[in-house]
């Protein structure tokens, strides 16, 4: 779907085997391989640059993009996230089990399998003044101890208001990963309110704010009853 309109498949599919690919050159390739000129257009390509000067526009492109859209994160910034968490790590975990799966099983693990892509809310979130985004892919703990401590500030965040899936455990929203859900931060309620109002109208998908960012570094647990404790950046580690 493209704003709102089915997008039919290409009328002519085209196989290139890989060994062909590395015979020729891109300019060669793109030259040779019948129906490439009806999507040239689409994609700008432009016959006389060479692979490198385009690679080198994307990467340009991109670091202007981020740029722009990563202002860094201020003590104040609200701490929010899309959905629910912790449901892929419960359906991981049921996927090895023998027994019949129940359907809150099924949709764990369905969760797991075939997460939701949020491109859409991620437009939603920077429209709103999103200071930062990041998707949880490696635990809601471990990715916003990374996003705080890219800007040399801390967070804070209150158990009570993580969305847990239901099925799933805190400790699987803060550690699990795979969610793939949208953890951002915006710059005051205002900001919170009019993003949270706009993704359940537009997707059905709910917004939490789930704590704030602080001076200072690492991150602080917010029990029920007001407490403060260190909170570990539980999550996967790339490189442990």
């Amino acid at each position: 779907m493209r704003n709102g309109r089915r997008v039919e498949p290409p009328s002519e599919l085209v196989y290139v085997p890989y060994e062909k690919v590395y015979g020729l050159g891109i300019d060669d390739m793109l030259h040779r391989v019948p129906a490439i000129e009806k999507i040239k257009g689409a994609i700008g390509w432009e016959p006389k640059r060479s692979l490198d000067e385009i690679l080198n526009e994307v990467k340009f492109r991109k670091q202007r993009v981020q740029a722009k859209a990563m202002r860094g994160l201020e003590p104040g910034d609200r701490v929010v996230v899309t959905g629910e968490l912790g449901g892929s790590a419960a359906g991981l975990q049921l996927s090895a089990a023998s027994a019949k799966p129940t359907e809150l099983q099924l949709a764990l693990v369905r969760r797991h399998l075939r997460p939701a892509a949020r491109v859409g809310e991620g437009g939603v979130l920077a429209a709103h003044g999103a200071t930062a985004m990041m998707d949880v892919s490696d635990g809601l703990a471990i990715d916003l101890a990374r996003l705080a401590s890219a800007s040399g500030v801390g967070a804070t965040v209150v158990l009570g208001d993580v969305p847990v899936a239901r099925g799933a455990t805190l400790d699987d929203a803060l550690g699990g990963g795979e969610d793939y859900e949208l953890l951002a931060t915006l710059p005051d309620d205002a900001a919170v309110d009019a993003a949270r109002t706009e993704l359940t109208e537009a997707f059905g998908v709910p917004l939490a704010e789930i704590g704030r960012i602080v001076d200072g570094g690492g991150l602080t647990a917010v029990d029920a009853d007001g407490t403060e404790r260190p909170l570990a950046p539980s999550g996967w580690d790339h490189f442990r």
